[in-house]
């Protein structure tokens, strides 16, 4: 009996071993999305590399991204091995916050592991040595899925950044330049974007072009992120060339990463699949300064055009099931346009009450909203303020079967930036929390959001030319804006005029005072040096007016007495002021 027991037991235990052993080999293959764990310095900014393992294809994606209070999210990039997939950003970098991929289809050299997402954090200043901040990852059943549309079981490992003084931060500050790789089909028009990472505060900078000979440069259009500079674009697009931005001062809020070039070039028409057009940036060292007018060192970053399936994704399909879902309209437009933008609902069970949360690109304005026919018989209550994140909600009493229908639930009524760069998408998206949404019994309505926006299309640039007349200590220049996106560039430029002074009567301890009559600068003189101006050029010669003069012209501090003739009497005054002064 005691031996049948004890065997009993061994063979229970071997059963568990060997069923535990089964579980973690079984697991071995499940796809995991991993947060990075770093370290950084106080006051610093660090990545956070969101990396995939055993990816089994998947096709679309959405990972919730959550991150301690303290945390500020600055940045964020898809990675290489979603590189076949669009990204859309959520509407604000809040936490917790979305980020979803799509695609139509993906080949199979499309499915790799590595880095999906890059979030760039700033950490807090006061942040002290040993401080730990989490970056949570997590994603429900069914929003990832592989090629067939099955849902993909996904282990999301969290993250988090270490404060460590001692550890070096484990990201690069130093500022960057680089251009965005893209792909395109013979004869068509691609959009290129040139990025700025790390940007200290840039007042000025020159930056070279180069790009493969094959390649038509047809426009070029200044970014978001330099938009509070002025960009001077090269006399003629041929590369080599040179595009150049300056300004007199920028503000803080003007400080920003993002694109500062959108090149769009033509592909050649008899382009081979498999081709790769490179296009190069450079620049020298001294050409990029701050608003200190201190030297920025720069890396330049180079990208291309490679040829290959350059499709746009379709618009949603209708579902095929009996699914709710709310899409908003993909639409293009224009810089600086009003236009509307359609939330729509299909396979409408009969909601009674919904909450809408809307977010939305930045540079977006929101105008007005109005309820749409589909949601006539319910009450729709806006948010206090257009701003993203804010919601829309509807509700009702009851609900007639006649009133239930499909169609458009709200307009949205947004300006698009006069300076919005061509081929820019602006993101536009909807969501709802689990059970804001019910239908005539009160039960939960489960239901789909699809995302949707407004993109820049290309056009032909209409200058229109303005003449700005040099000042003082400014030059003038012929001033060229597009009447549709607000592009624009300088020619003609002509010299400052310097000032024009005149004698204030004022004079203390034998220093005469003069004021400009254009800026109302004032520079102090003493008459002794006022004295050794004159010669016998200026004598009885007519002053030159204020529209006609040299920077380097005395006869200003010389016609002190200003009778429109310099003479005599301007000399004995000056000649008595300096005699003061050497007698004393």
């Amino acid at each position: 009996m005691k031996t049948k027991k004890i065997t009993a037991i061994v063979l229970a235990v071997l059963f568990i071993l060997s069923t535990g052993f089964l579980y973690v080999f079984a697991n071995s293959d499940r796809t995991k999305i991993s947060a990075e764990s770093v370290n950084a310095k106080a006051g610093e900014t660090v990545d956070v590399n969101i990396s995939i393992e055993n990816n089994p294809g998947i096709l679309g994606a959405v990972l919730t991204v959550g991150y301690d209070s303290g945390l500020t999210l600055v940045s964020a990039k898809s990675g290489a091995a979603f590189s076949a997939l669009d990204m859309t950003k959520p509407g604000s970098f809040s936490s917790p916050c979305n980020f979803t991929w799509d695609a139509v289809d993906i080949s199979s050299n499309d499915i790799k592991d590595g880095t999906i997402l890059t979030l760039t954090f700033s950490v807090p200043s006061s942040a002290k040595d040993g401080d730990v901040y989490n970056v949570s990852l997590s994603s429900k059943t069914g929003d990832i899925v592989n090629t067939n549309l099955n849902p993909v079981d996904v282990n999301c490992v969290s993250g988090k950044i270490s404060v460590d003084a001692t550890t070096k931060p484990t990201h690069s500050d130093k500022t960057a330049f680089k251009v965005n790789s893209v792909k395109g089909n013979p004869g068509e028009t691609v959009a290129v974007d040139i990025n700025v990472e790390n940007n200290p505060g840039i007042l000025g900078t020159i930056l070279s072009l180069n790009y493969d000979s094959r390649l038509t440069l047809k426009s070029a259009a200044n970014g978001s992120a330099f938009s509070a500079l002025t960009m001077t674009k090269p006399g003629r697009f041929t590369s080599p060339c040179q595009f150049a931005w300056d300004g007199v001062e920028i503000d803080e809020s003007d400080v920003k990463d993002g694109t500062i070039l959108t090149l769009t070039f033509e592909v050649p028409s008899n382009a081979q699949n498999g081709d790769v057009y490179d296009i190069e940036i450079s620049s020298l060292v001294g050409d990029t300064i701050d608003s200190n007018l201190n030297v920025v060192d720069v890396d330049c970053v180079s990208g291309n055009v490679q040829i290959g399936d350059s499709t746009e994704p379709t618009e949603p399909e209708e579902p095929t099931t009996n699914e709710t879902r709310f899409t908003v309209a993909s639409i293009e437009s224009t810089p600086g346009s009003i236009v509307d933008v359609d939330v729509s609902v299909q396979n409408n069970p009969g909601i009674l009450g919904a909450v809408l949360s809307l977010s939305y690109d930045n540079g977006l304005v929101l105008k007005q909203a109005a309820s749409g026919s589909a949601f006539a018989p319910l009450t729709m209550t806006k948010p206090g303020r257009f701003q993203s994140p804010c919601q829309f909600t509807w509700d009702a009493i009851e609900l007639p079967e006649d009133d239930i229908k499909d169609g458009v639930v709200l307009t949205l009524t947004f300006e698009i930036p006069s300076n919005a760069p061509s081929g820019y998408k602006y993101s536009i998206n909807i969501s709802s929390n689990e059970g804001d949404i019910v239908d005539a019994d009160l039960n939960p309505v489960e239901a789909e959001f699809v995302s949707g926006g407004i993109t820049i299309g290309s056009h032909t640039h209409t200058y229109t030319q303005r003449t700005v007349s040099p000042t003082c200590t400014q030059k003038g220049y012929v001033l060229h804006t597009c009447s549709v996106c607000v592009d624009s560039y300088k020619t003609d430029y002509t010299d400052e005029i310097g000032h024009y002074y005149k004698y204030t009567g004022n004079q203390k301890d034998y220093v005469m005072t003069y004021k400009c009559v254009d800026c109302n600068v004032t520079i102090s003189v003493n008459a002794d040096e006022v004295l050794a101006m004159w010669n016998s050029n200026y004598i009885n010669k007519k002053p030159n007016s204020t529209t006609n003069r040299t920077k380097t012209d005395n006869c200003s501090l010389l016609n002190v007495v200003d009778n429109g003739i310099i003479n005599a009497k301007d000399f004995a005054l000056i000649n008595k002021l300096s005699l003061k002064k050497t007698n004393s």
